[in-house]
């Protein structure tokens, strides 16, 4: 499939002038991304016909999907028809999550809301022990939506379904068949136990955490391919405090992953209080988007000097450079400072130079 993209026969997906998706692989799962066009699909059929020589393997058509976005249908059905295989829209499964599914509607997380339902049917608690019932929750009632909660954002709603099962089958039903008395807030049972609660997850903060985690991936790895997809839609994406990029273009996942550290009637997102970017070189720390300083991004502290500067995007390595074993910071500017600006100016440049930086010093 390489081959045939470097080929020029399979035109894939273009996000810009340097990145194109043409297939994505786990297991036994392929996806191909590309072109409504003819040649994709003789290029697609020849691919697979080759595959099937090749393994000895064979493809089963009837279980395959083709999938379109602003496509016609008439296109849709002749490659359904070419191809052998079925028309199928958005949202479909891959992986076990929902591809093209709001996350932010409760019909999304109803597979979810099932598998809890049906698993706690087949327990029957009253002959689980009250230990032994909250071993379970932890154990199995949270394992079955982690995956859903490590990918997306759980809705109010369906955070309170989940918890409303899991507190009848903590407490179970009374010999009527009824709801038992709480008298335990649901907060007091998610306490750790040494707080005296009962150690259960807080689903709330789980999701948050699990999320959290792209964050910390979108910091600390290099360039997988997942994450230069996000580069070409939103920007530059490996720094603490996140672009939003055009409302209209974002995914509800790109927005709930930006809002992630930013708390309802709060100012500011604590993503920016407990990450402090290691300078290191300086070619991966941008001088004024990144948390490097003490009083932190430069763009905030100094927004008016961010935009009269020729080096709004440039990196720290970029903005000086080494004489007679000196760092020598060297700022562009689109005019000369207004008085006004002068006062400005000197803070900044003391800020700056005062900061506790250690760019490397070349050999």
């Amino acid at each position: 499939m390489t081959r045939a993209v470097s080929l020029g026969f399979f035109k894939g997906f273009k996000l810009n002038s340097g990145l194109s998706i043409s297939h994505l692989q786990y297991a036994d799962d392929t996806i191909f991304i590309g072109e409504a066009c003819v040649e994709n699909l003789w290029s697609m059929k020849a691919i697979l016909r080759w595959f099937e020589l090749i393994s000895g393997l064979k493809v089963n058509f009837s279980k395959s999907n083709i999938f379109g976005v602003n496509i016609h249908n008439s296109f849709l059905e002749g490659a359904a028809y070419f191809l052998h295989c079925k028309v199928s829209s958005l949202p479909f499964t891959y992986l076990g999550l929902p591809v093209g599914a709001n996350p932010r509607s409760e019909s999304t997380w109803k597979p979810v809301l099932k598998a809890i339902e049906s698993r706690l049917q087949s327990w029957k608690n009253k002959y689980v022990s009250l230990g032994g019932r909250v071993v379970l929750i932890n154990s199995v009632l949270e394992s079955i939506p982690i995956f859903f909660l490590s990918f997306l954002k759980m809705p109010t709603g369906v955070r309170k379904a989940i918890i409303r099962l899991q507190r009848n089958f903590l407490w179970g039903t009374s010999a009527s068949g009824g709801s038992k008395i709480l008298w335990v807030s649901w907060g007091d049972v998610c306490r750790s136990k040494k707080d005296g609660g009962l150690g259960v997850k807080d689903l709330k903060l789980f999701n948050l955490s699990l999320l959290a985690k792209w964050r910390w991936r979108l910091l600390t790895e290099d360039k997988p391919q997942w994450k230069l997809v996000l580069e070409a839609k939103y920007g530059c994406v490996g720094r603490p405090s996140l672009p939003i990029g055009r409302i209209s273009k974002a995914s509800f996942w790109w927005r709930d992953l930006v809002g992630l550290g930013v708390a309802r009637g709060v100012v500011g997102d604590w993503f920016d209080d407990i990450f402090v970017h290691n300078i290191g070189d300086g070619g991966d720390t941008n001088f004024w988007l990144d948390n490097w300083c003490p009083v932190g991004p430069l763009v905030v502290a100094f927004p008016r000097l961010h935009r009269i500067s020729l080096q709004e995007e440039a990196f720290i390595k970029e903005m000086g450079v080494w004489a007679s074993g000196i760092w020598s910071w060297h700022f562009k500017w689109r005019h000369p400072f207004f008085v006004w600006e002068e006062d400005l100016y000197r803070d900044f440049i003391r800020l700056v130079e005062a900061a506790p930086i250690s760019i490397n010093k070349p050999s």
